[in-house]
């Protein structure tokens, strides 16, 4: 049998599952969210499934962070362009655009993945959300992209902003990791290589010619990813903690 924790038994009344009829049925370790197929993020309900990562609260920081930088340095008249890499659900990028729509920003963005499977689950979220909208405000638009990081990306687009939440957790420790999390979430989602860096390298390398000298970058890292000291001579980066004091978001602009 299983025990629910409080936060657990509160998800699946919020969407009307049984959690004692559950406890007795569920696997030990299922994450709930996948049971629902919903998720709570930045104050909207998104869709989930098994092919994308479950968004944690500490992530709403990284839109906020975007959102922060936006409003310091552009006027609302300014066109806002900018990327979600990794976009997964869509949560992150999504939950910037409806900021901004909301705010009478326009702006022009991507949402990309590497999973096909991902950006079915990302498009189902965009249609409950903004799709109507879009049409609607601004002449503000979303495409989805199916890229290994920036390959497939146009080449003439400049970003003024860019969003990641890559794989970023050393592949020695997933080994250590809850079983909710390993056995049910998306390896090639979490896996970021021996050091955890394996996959944010290779999109700091990429993305030079997708960005201005006043773009920014705001990626979620692992809380060890301490040593920055190989991508200073083309960054700057500011580390910035999360809610539960750990180093968790790398603020970084072009030299």
């Amino acid at each position: 049998m299983r025990k629910f924790t409080p936060y657990e038994i509160n998800h699946l009344i919020e969407f009307g599952f049984n959690s004692f009829v559950l406890s007795n049925i569920l696997d030990l370790h299922i994450p709930v969210e996948y049971v629902t197929g919903k998720i709570k993020f930045c104050n909207n309900i998104f869709s989930v499934n098994n092919k994308v990562l479950i968004p944690r609260i500490e992530t709403e920081q990284l839109v906020d962070l975007a959102y922060d930088f936006i409003i310091k340095t552009y006027k609302k008249k300014d066109k806002i362009v900018f990327a979600d890499i990794g976009t997964g659900s869509g949560c992150i990028g999504i939950s910037l655009a409806k900021k901004l729509m909301d705010n009478n920003y326009s702006f022009e963005a991507i949402l990309s993945d590497f999973s096909s499977e991902a950006l079915e689950v990302c498009k189902i979220n965009l249609d409950n959300y903004l799709a109507k909208e879009l049409l609607l405000k601004n002449n503000s638009k979303i495409e989805l992209l199916k890229s290994d990081l920036l390959k497939s990306f146009p080449r003439n687009i400049r970003f003024n902003l860019i969003m990641a939440n890559l794989p970023y957790i050393p592949s020695l420790r997933l080994l250590t990791l809850d079983l909710s999390v390993t056995k049910y979430e998306p390896k090639i989602a979490l896996d970021g290589g021996k050091d955890g860096l394996k996959v944010i390298s290779r999109f700091l390398k990429e993305i030079n010619p997708f960005i201005n000298k006043g773009s920014k970058l705001i990626i979620e890292v692992d809380d060890d990813h301490n040593n920055i000291n190989r991508f200073l001579s083309t960054w700057k980066i500011d580390k910035i903690k999360d809610i539960f004091e750990k180093n968790r978001f790398w603020s970084i602009t072009p030299l």
